[in-house]
């Protein structure tokens, strides 16, 4: 109630802000009080009662309404309140602050990583892939300079720094003009959740429980067990973002980490530049806990890692949209899509009540000071949720998204979600076909194209992966578009990204575009590249000195150094980098360069102007054959053969009766007699295949009707005791008991065939406890053909397998994915002979195959990478029999008049299949 005088003019209590006395709410009503004593007593009491009712009203009036902020109520002085709002007013602060790393980062003197007790690190004399100038930045004869965990100097190469630290306690490390690149960045994993060796116990991906998960977080779920932290080091590969996994279409909160170990063993304490949305056990450093606040200060203010701005580090999420949510809940992408709308909805509200309530809070703030608080504690309160505050962030452009996505369709869906909600999209990860929609990716809100992680060869496997192509690297790049190679761990091994890139260098990709791609760029898009990611003065010491250019086939590291510590040392085990018969390259540079690209510039054109036809499944968006050519011809030009003769034997002369063709006259061709081997197509090298079943019993033929019985050996929830599968194994080779009635008499013939040696018995078998009872079980079928297919831990029995002349056939690179490969070993730089070279040290006869049908277009360069791995054990030739004539001797098998045409030796990067000839004729590959 607001009274005024007949002049309009505000009463003087008013102006003041304070309450009216007796006497002026009387005379401010135009009555007469001495005249009318009792009607002016009850006039005057209406009025007071009227305005304690008005006063008592405020003070329940909603904070957010207008009049709260304006000087309409008093504030409170309630310590409790008090403590709320500055609470609320912290959280304004916050949301309001930016992401990035902390603003005085470079000044730091140590790393906030940095283990006390580490020595101080002088690189000498390394060739330098800085990161710098688009990744054209190269620095012959440098030093690198490490101390507290930090790259302090990079400076020629000089016998001055060997003065320098004479006397002083440094480790240095010659790299003798080796190649020395930062350490890798893999983008996608599920290392430390989805643990190797994989146990159910420490299976933590995904999340089962809804759809939609924006709360939950990676961090809650990593444990030290996994053996991939060790194994990926060993690949140069220094930190990953763990991501969940893509079951839902909201997985959770992922979080950036370092690999190497850490002393207090917490897997928080692996997390790099940690949010501030997650609480800490204590400051970065592992012995800070006990600090007081003042020497935390100091430390924060030395690390770096002060943040007097309420700013954070980016944040993490990934999504997922198109099959993987679909079949997992039984959605279809229009549920998909409202599930994320509906709940993009939520947090909008949400952001907008924050911003509003900070609106006013901190012009209440402004009015009535710092130590004031509205009287409500709703109206004191910052409006908040647990469930919905990360995408808030994102909104804000304070969390940095990662989405599993793969078809046109769901780019478009996801994209204009972007536009309707307004956040942006860091990376779209697997993304087969964004290669195809470069215009579409640009429209992205806020005029930022995402980064596209993707694989570079692991594509076909279902429906949606249809439209990948090993070109896909370089079509981006000449959209202006870095490509991301990221493993999937443990769907394939993080240990191995640097091969994506360097095959991905192979179809086409620029040198300095493939070597961006796995260590600066992801660095950038994780918002780490402030540390990560390159050669600099003040980022973080992790780097990698290799025994060879690092995209070269068979590149392993020498050294790799996380945070300034050494992870490998002088025990590391460095396979030389060239075959037995290149000896001579022994004195060349320690520094070769970079293999070249192959020539695909044809198939790349192709693919581009095919986007219909690839969408609609009208033609391959690889290189493809052509139609064989018919007749007999004569290869010309040839200048070296690889044949699976025998020595004595003339193998050239056994293409005379092959189709051939004049292959041009520059020369340098290259033949290589072909055979079966455990892949399919030939779009790159496989000329025949022989396919392994998908289940036990069940006998297909590659190129023969019979080639083998599979059995394999599992601890599936579903399954009998190994013992008891292996009991069966024994049953059906001794023949079916006394009138028993076989639900199928094929089958029984076929244990018969096995039985009397017609027959090989291929087991998967991959523990050596298990391979060793396989043995003795062979010994009560003298007849029996026996053959080991995966025996990871086989070097463990490799004098029993020799004995018994039972082969084996083994992935090209072995690594401990079960409980059962446990034992198994991982090679080179962690162990100096692999199950490769072990087994054929002890006589056993080997053959390599693949798991999955992607890899038939890789696995004569995993061949070449497990030839290199076994240190001159392997020469040229046996490399190729390892996919060729050593399976049709451990199959028993007739050779296969084929041979592979190929426009250099193949036995490095940069040289491609021009031709393949067998039972079909002889088909050009463009």
């Amino acid at each position: 109630m607001v009274v005024y005088r007949d002049d309009k003019s505000l009463p003087l209590w008013e102006a003041a802000g304070q309450l009216p006395t007796y006497e002026t709410a009387a005379s401010s009503t135009g009555i007469d009080a001495r005249r009318r004593p009792m009607a002016g007593r009850i006039l005057l009491k209406t009025t007071f009662v009227a305005l304690l009712g008005f006063l008592s009203l405020a003070s329940l009036v909603s904070f957010h309404s207008s009049s709260s902020l304006d000087g309409g109520y008093r504030p409170t002085a309630n310590p409790h309140l008090q403590e709320v709002f500055a609470r609320s007013l912290d959280r304004c602060r916050q949301v309001a602050a930016p992401a990035g790393p902390p603003p005085g980062f470079h000044d730091r003197t140590v790393s906030d990583r940095f283990e006390k007790g580490t020595r101080d690190i002088l690189v000498r004399n390394a060739t330098i892939w800085t990161g710098e100038d688009d990744g054209t930045q190269v620095l012959e004869g440098y030093d690198v300079h490490v101390s507290k965990g930090i790259i302090q100097k990079i400076e020629k190469t000089s016998h001055a720094a060997d003065r320098q630290h004479a006397d002083k306690d440094v480790e240095v490390i010659d790299a003798a003009g080796r190649w020395l690149t930062p350490g890798l960045v893999d983008m996608h994993v599920h290392l430390a959740i989805s643990n190797t060796p994989s146990l159910s116990a420490t299976e933590d991906t995904n999340s089962i429980g809804a759809n939609i998960n924006p709360w939950l977080r990676t961090a809650d779920a990593m444990n030290q067990q996994d053996t991939a932290f060790r194994t990926s080091i060993a690949g140069g590969v220094v930190a990953g973002l763990v991501l969940p996994g893509s079951a839902n279409s909201m997985g959770g909160q992922a979080f950036p980490i370092k690999y190497r170990p850490v002393s207090t063993h917490i897997p928080s304490d692996r997390i790099i530049d940690p949010p501030t949305s997650l609480t800490r056990l204590g400051p970065a450093r592992s012995n800070s806990s006990s600090l007081s606040a003042a020497d935390t200060e100091r430390e924060l203010l030395q690390t770096g890692m002060a943040r007097n701005d309420s700013s954070s580090s980016f944040r993490h999420m990934k999504m997922a949209y198109g099959e993987n949510p679909r079949r997992v809940y039984s959605k279809t992408r229009m549920d998909e899509a409202w599930d994320m709308r509906q709940i993009f909805d939520e947090a909008t509200t949400l952001k907008n009540q924050q911003d509003a309530f900070c609106a006013k809070a901190q012009s209440f703030a402004a009015l009535h000071g710092a130590d004031a608080a509205p009287m409500a504690e709703a109206d004191a309160t910052f409006p908040d949720s647990l469930r919905l505050e990360a995408l808030v962030d994102l909104l804000r452009g304070k969390l940095l998204l990662n989405t599993h996505i793969y078809t046109s369709a769901d780019f478009d869906a996801m994209i204009r979600h972007s536009h309707e909600w307004k956040f942006p999209i860091a990376s779209f990860h697997h993304a087969q076909s964004a290669y195809l929609i470069p215009e579409l990716l640009r429209k992205t809100y806020g005029n930022s194209t995402p980064a596209i992680s993707i694989f570079q060869a692991n594509h076909y496997y279902k429906q949606e992966s249809y439209a990948g192509t090993p070109l896909a690297g370089a079509i981006l790049d000449s959209y202006g578009i870095v490509p991301i190679y990221k493993s999937d761990h443990p769907v394939t091994d993080s240990r191995r990204i640097l091969n994506q890139a360097a095959q991905a260098h192979h179809f086409g990709l620029r040198e300095s575009v493939a070597m961006r791609s796995v260590i600066t760029a992801p660095a950038e898009k994780l918002g780490l590249g402030h540390r990560l990611g390159y050669v600099r003065k003040g980022w973080d010491a992790d780097l990698v000195i290799w025994n060879n250019h690092p995209l070269a086939i068979g590149a392993t590291p020498a050294e790799v150094v996380v945070d300034g510590i050494p992870q490998l040392g002088r025990d590391a085990h460095v396979p030389a980098p060239f075959f037995p018969e290149d000896a001579e390259r022994r004195g060349r540079k320690a520094a070769p360069p970079a293999p070249a690209s192959a020539n695909y510039t044809e198939a790349i054109e192709r693919v581009k102007a095919s986007t219909e036809a690839i969408l609609t499944y009208q033609t391959d968006p690889f290189p493809t054959a052509r139609e064989a050519v018919a007749g007999c011809t004569v290869l010309r030009n040839v200048s070296k053969v690889y044949s699976k003769a025998k020595a004595g034997q003339d193998g050239a002369s056994r293409y005379t009766s092959i189709q051939a063709v004049d292959l041009g006259s520059g020369g340098g061709v290259v033949v290589v007699e072909g055979g079966k081997v455990t892949c399919q197509g030939h779009g790159d090298d496989c000329a025949s295949a022989c396919a392994s079943p998908a289940s036990e019993l069940d006998i297909r033929g590659g190129v023969e009707e019979e080639v083998a019985v599979h059995v394999t050996l599992n601890h599936n929830s579903n399954a009998p005791s190994v013992s008891e599968q292996i009991a069966w194994i024994r049953q059906l080779l001794s023949g079916l008991p006394a009138g028993a009635a076989p639900a199928d008499a094929s089958a029984a013939a076929v244990w018969a065939k096995v039985a009397r040696g017609e027959l090989p018995l291929v087991v998967t078998a991959l523990k050596a406890s298990q391979i060793a009872t396989l043995l003795k079980l062979a010994d009560s079928f003298p007849s029996l053909r026996l053959v080991l297919s995966g025996a990871t831990e086989a070097h463990l029995v490799a004098a029993d397998l020799a004995k018994r002349k039972v082969p084996v056939i083994l992935i090209p690179q072995t690594w401990p994915r079960t409980w059962d490969e446990l034992q198994g070993l991982v090679g080179p730089p962690l162990t100096a002979s692999t199950t490769l070279s072990a087994l054929l040290d002890a006589g056993v006869k080997v053959a390599l195959k693949i798991e999955e049908g992607w890899q038939a277009s890789t696995l004569l360069f995993d061949s070449i990478r497990a030839a290199l791995e076994t240190d001159g054990k392997v020469d040229k030739r046996d490399a190729l029999g390892l996919v060729s004539s050593a399976v049709e001797d451990v199959l028993g098998l007739q050779p296969e008049d084929s041979i592979v045409v190929w426009d250099g030796e193949p036995f490095e990067y940069g040289v491609k299949a021009v031709a393949v000839a067998g039972h079909n004729g002889l088909e050009m590959i463009v």
